[in-house]
């Protein structure tokens, strides 16, 4: 049978493009032909774009305290380290 084309090929060619696709837009348009019965292929995409999401979410947060913490360095004062300058020796 050459013509028909089962669920489970169905589902096997989505996953495969799928995991060869290079941006979640394609993931997403690769889902909508997907039959009823791909939860697998379903779940692995859904796992993929929050995880996807979850670590976008991170780094922007992260972008976010380091340029705090680098502008709140600006505003510190300065505390000079030693009080004797370099040509003072301990006797």
């Amino acid at each position: 049978m050459t013509g028909v084309t089962t669920h489970h090929d169905a589902c096997r060619r989505a996953y495969i493009i799928l995991l060869h696709s290079s941006t979640f837009s394609r993931r997403r348009l690769c889902l909508a032909s997907v039959p009823h019965g791909g939860a697998f292929v379903q779940l692995v995409a859904t796992i993929q774009v929050s995880l996807a999401d979850a670590v976008t979410r991170c780094f922007l947060i992260a972008t976010v305290l380091i340029v705090v913490g680098f502008a709140a360095t600006l505003f510190l004062r300065e505390i000079p380290l030693r009080k004797r300058q370099k040509g003072d020796e301990v006797a």
